[in-house]
């Protein structure tokens, strides 16, 4: 009897313990880096996709041509440690699941570092851009919409700086092609960007202010979320239907840093 007794003891005591322990486990809450307010209020079922990029995981399609791709301290890294003329060198995420019609917020910055983690400087050559896209190259057939930075040595090239780009076949409703630029942000610093797609427009945010409204060239078709890196400039017709890279050299690694991507309803 009193071993019984001793028995119903040790599990009461087991059950309290394991509760406490649970109860523990439940009200910690895992630490995060600090993001714009307005992402942490949007309801769960309203998030179609978040990385926060705590860990690698195959939510991601990663190419690299001569080039890296690294998760740590809870960011995504894409790097070019150098380029080559006449050569690609590119770095390129592409979600695997494809939306369509819906939102997409990310938080990123963009730098030459020139061996000093500590003062971020504008690339000298390249491109970074990111947004949707239907991961068709014909040009007849492209379908996107990105924000794109751009940046050639060369004073005739007319695209450096950022800018908001869609594109879409001409035949289909809102097609053509739309290139806005934008000023008054410098991509070396710490930004929420923002792009809003619709069935008939596009709209481009930067920490909440809206820098674009396109509804010429919006895409039509589902799309992946993409981001990319590479050591071109881009050239190409005023229809946006013909697009050329001419490869540039790169003397100091390039790095682009992302703290999360959020795709909404």
């Amino acid at each position: 009897m009193k071993m019984k007794i001793i028995a119903i003891a040790l599990m009461l005591l087991m059950i309290s313990n394991g509760v406490v322990i649970a109860s523990r486990l439940t009200n910690t809450k895992k630490d995060t880096k600090p993001i714009n307010q307005e992402s942490s209020n949007i309801e769960s079922n309203d998030v179609l996709f978040r990385d926060d990029f705590e860990e690698f995981n195959t939510d991601w399609h990663i190419i690299t041509e001569f080039t890296s791709f690294d998760i740590h301290h809870g960011m995504a890294q894409l790097t070019i440690w150098q380029a080559w003329r006449f050569m690609y060198f590119n770095v390129e995420m592409r979600a695997v699941e494809k939306f369509q019609f819906n939102n997409l917020k990310m938080r990123t910055q963009i730098n030459n570092s020139w061996g000093r983690f500590d003062k971020f400087q504008e690339p000298k050559t390249g491109s970074y851009g990111f947004g949707f896209w239907n991961h068709v190259f014909n040009p007849l057939e492209i379908e996107y919409a990105w924000f794109f930075y751009s940046k050639s040595p060369n004073r005739f090239y007319g695209k450096n700086g950022l800018w908001a780009v869609c594109k879409a076949p001409y035949s289909q409703p809102n097609g053509g092609f739309t290139l806005i630029k934008i000023d008054g942000y410098k991509i070396t610093d710490w930004h929420e960007y923002e792009i809003k797609w619709n069935k008939g427009s596009v709209d481009f945010l930067i920490d909440g202010n809206n820098v674009a409204h396109v509804t010429k060239g919006v895409p039509q078709q589902v799309c992946h979320m993409h981001v990319w890196q590479d050591n071109a400039a881009w050239y190409g017709s005023s229809d946006g239907n013909i697009y050329y890279p001419k490869f540039l050299r790169i003397k100091h690694h390039n790095m682009a840093f992302i703290d999360y991507v959020e795709i909404t309803e």
